[in-house]
């Protein structure tokens, strides 16, 4: 792991520490009738697992009144965390499900088809090398292509962050994603990523092999030769210092 992402994530921890220390704080505890008693004295608290509920799309505010608070407002603006439904999907369930950093969110069910994508990845002088290409050509691909409009959030994580494992097959990485409450990608998130995605960074695609025979899957590449280009990737196992990127489970 690079230090700018263990950068990322360690801060990312802080803050969600606190805010977990803030929701807390204002969530309203049940009314004991006057028998009541807590037979350890403790306080009430929002049980392990239980889902963040907040308002649909309403405005994420914090008061300014202390410097903490003026840094933590400020970190989340940075990170596009404008609103308490976002916040939210960022969040999802504390104590069970793993945070990861979202790289990207791209819309899909948008009517594209295959030589679609072509163009738009041309339109911003990106190019799909020829295995990509042959990938995108095959049948699996195009029935992949979801025709339901929606938003997907694409995160990421290495392969022994999800494993624990220097080398681990795709099939481990494939399980130990649903494992943590997250889903794999849909081979159409390959394109769409490279489209959306405009940093420097190198990635493979977690989804299911287009490729009967063996393990081939996207790699979104910044090629020394190409440039930012959709390539393919294929071999069994991998290294555990592998960036992936899957799905951001919807917690409907």
């Amino acid at each position: 792991m690079n230090f700018s992402l263990f950068l990322h994530i360690f801060v990312l921890v802080l803050v969600i520490i606190y805010l977990v220390s803030v929701f807390e704080k204002y969530t309203p505890r049940p009314i004991k009738s006057n028998n009541q008693k807590d037979e350890d004295n403790t306080e009430l608290s929002v049980p392990k697992g239980a889902s963040l509920i907040v308002p649909k799309n309403s405005s994420f505010l914090l008061s300014d009144s202390n410097k903490e608070e003026r840094e933590m407002l400020s970190y989340l603006k940075s990170n596009s965390v404008m609103t308490l439904e976002l916040l939210k999907r960022r969040l999802l369930v504390f104590g069970s499900v793993p945070i990861y950093p979202t790289v990207a969110i791209i819309k899909i069910g948008d009517g594209r088809k295959t030589e679609d994508f072509f163009r738009a990845l041309k339109s911003k002088g990106l190019k799909v090398i020829n295995c990509a290409r042959e990938v995108m050509g095959q049948d699996k691909f195009k029935k992949s292509i979801s025709e339901t409009q929606d938003e997907v959030e694409l995160v990421l994580a290495t392969a022994k962050e999800l494993t624990g494992k220097d080398m681990v097959t795709f099939k481990e990485i494939l399980s130990a994603i649903a494992s943590r409450g997250y889903d794999k990608c849909q081979p159409e998130d390959g394109p769409r990523l490279r489209e959306a995605y405009a940093g420097d960074g190198e990635f493979l695609i977690a989804m299911d092999s287009i490729n009967d025979k063996y393990t081939e899957v996207f790699f979104v590449s910044n090629d020394e030769d190409e440039g930012p280009c959709l390539d393919t990737c294929s071999g069994d196992p991998w290294d555990g210092k592998t960036s992936l990127i899957f799905r951001r489970r919807k917690n409907d």
